[in-house]
């Protein structure tokens, strides 16, 4: 494993993130998480298994997991607010806002 690029340590180089979850744990929130999104109308990609879409009139959604990360696009805005706030019933969630970093 190595550092993430720009979050590196000169002084521990040799040191790498520690994970606080378990494999388990993160393949159950994954099930629940796809779970969500699948009642919530979304379809999971047949190509890649993080990336669940969202086409309804003319909004187009995409959620891309990522570990234990979510990356939200949306050509609505508010359709991105709204899933969150579905969300955050069933999940604890920390909204980042913009992206900065991927």
């Amino acid at each position: 494993m190595e550092q993430p690029q720009g979050f590196e340590d000169s002084n521990l180089p040799d040191h790498v993130c520690l994970m606080h979850k378990s494999i388990y744990g993160l393949r159950t929130w994954f099930l629940r998480l796809s779970q969500a999104l699948l009642e919530l109308g979304f379809t999971a990609s047949t190509v890649d298994t993080s990336l669940f879409t969202y086409h309804h009139n003319n909004v187009c959604v995409f959620v891309l997991i990522y570990v234990d990360a979510i990356i939200v696009t949306s050509n609505a805005v508010t359709t991105i607010d709204s899933l969150i706030y579905n969300l955050s019933f069933k999940f604890a969630i920390n909204d980042l806002r913009s992206l900065s970093f991927f």
